[in-house]
């Protein structure tokens, strides 16, 4: 089922994800298509990042958009830079980071600093793209990050751009013990965004 979904071939799947990741996968692509949430609580060392990596993959496959919300913006480098990067499958993502002044970098290379693979965004292009409420197929892109400080606000107008960017895009909420608190905006953006998200 993983290697029909992910359109990986059984030594590629193998060579890439553990079968502690593979578990993960099913039932999550599962849980997507069924039209429900899935939640992936595996401890630390599992490699969550490859899964969620791996979902990222399958969504872009079926012709869905990725938006990554996390805790700190050096976690799209974790992610893009090292757990994309571990899948062999960053050629196919055209990503955009919604915080300006934070670039992603190749977790993978051995030099010192890493290479910058996506230039960090600037506040003035930020500001074009949501006062035009420009969607991601305008601004041929299919990768989406963002941290939860961005939300925060009960008016937040890049929280309001991306929920206008959710219906054709997988969310994936890292870190995601941060959003949690009933009163919180950041809390009630999620949920939000979660009820629109594919």
């Amino acid at each position: 089922f993983v290697s029909s979904e992910l359109g990986f071939f059984r030594n590629t799947l193998g060579e890439r994800l553990s079968p502690e990741q593979v578990d993960a996968v099913g039932p999550s692509t599962a849980r997507i298509l069924a039209g429900r949430a899935n939640i992936l609580g595996d401890e630390t060392g599992i490699g969550k990042g490859r899964t969620l990596g791996s979902l990222a993959v399958w969504a872009n496959k079926l012709g869905k958009s990725v938006v990554f919300i996390t805790d700190r913006a050096n976690l799209f480098s974790d992610f893009f830079g090292g757990d994309l990067g571990d899948l062999d499958e960053r050629g196919r993502f055209r990503p955009m980071i919604l915080n300006s002044g934070e670039p992603i970098v190749d977790k993978n290379s051995p030099l010192d600093p890493p290479p910058i693979l996506i230039s960090a965004s600037k506040p003035a292009d930020i500001d074009r793209i949501i006062d035009q409420n420009s969607s991601l197929a305008d601004l041929g892109v299919n990768l989406v990050f963002a941290t939860y400080s961005q939300l925060n606000g009960a008016e937040s107008e890049k929280a309001t751009w991306l929920k206008n960017q959710l219906s054709n895009a997988l969310l994936i909420v890292d870190e995601s013990h941060v959003a949690a608190g009933a009163d919180s905006n950041i809390s009630s953006q999620i949920e939000s965004m979660a009820q629109l998200a594919w």
